[in-house]
C-alpha cells in the first residue's frame, strides 16, 4: 500500500516524522510492501491553520492511506471524502511508523480526534508550537 507520512527532512525511513501534516516541509511516500520511498516538497506547508486542504495538496500522489501524529479537522475531512483513511501513529520515524502499520496496530484518526485551529490532538499528538 503506498503510505503518505509527513516528515520534517528527506531521510527515507529514517525520516523524523512531522508534528503537524498540513505544516511538514516534506510528505514521505512509502511502499508498506517493499520498503521503497520517495520524498516529495509540501508545497502548502506555509498554510494558516484551517485552510490546508490536504487531499488537494496529495491528489496527484496516488496516496492510499496517511500516517501521520496529528492533522486538522478540515485536513481528515478532506481525506475522508478523497477515499484516503488517516491512521494515527505516536513513533517518530518512518519507519517505525511503517511497521506500526504492518501490524495493523495503528487507528484511525476519529473526527473528534483531529486538531482545530492548530491545537493539540491530546494524547495522541505531539505539536512543535
Amino acid at each position: 500500500m503506498k503510505l503518505c507520512i509527513p516528515t520534517e527532512d528527506e531521510a527515507g525511513l529514517a525520516g523524523r516524522i512531522s508534528a503537524h501534516f498540513g505544516s511538514a516541509r516534506w510528505f514521505t511516500l512509502v511502499d508498506s510492501e517493499t520498503g521503497a520511498t520517495r520524498s516529495v516538497s509540501n508545497r502548502e506547508q506555509a498554510h494558516k491553520p484551517g485552510t490546508c486542504d490536504a487531499a488537494a495538496s496529495i491528489a496527484d500522489l496516488q496516496v492510499e492511506a496517511v500516517v501521520a501524529s496529528g492533522l486538522g479537522r478540515r485536513a481528515l475531512q478532506s481525506l475522508n471524502q478523497a477515499g484516503i483513511p488517516v491512521y494515527v501513529t505516536q513513533s517518530p520515524t518512518v519507519g517505525e511508523a511503517v511497521e506500526e502499520f504492518k501490524m495493523e496496530v495503528l487507528m484511525p484518526l476519529r473526527g473528534e480526534q483531529a486538531c482545530s485551529g492548530g491545537r493539540g490532538l491530546g494524547s495522541h499528538h505531539r505539536h512543535g508550537h
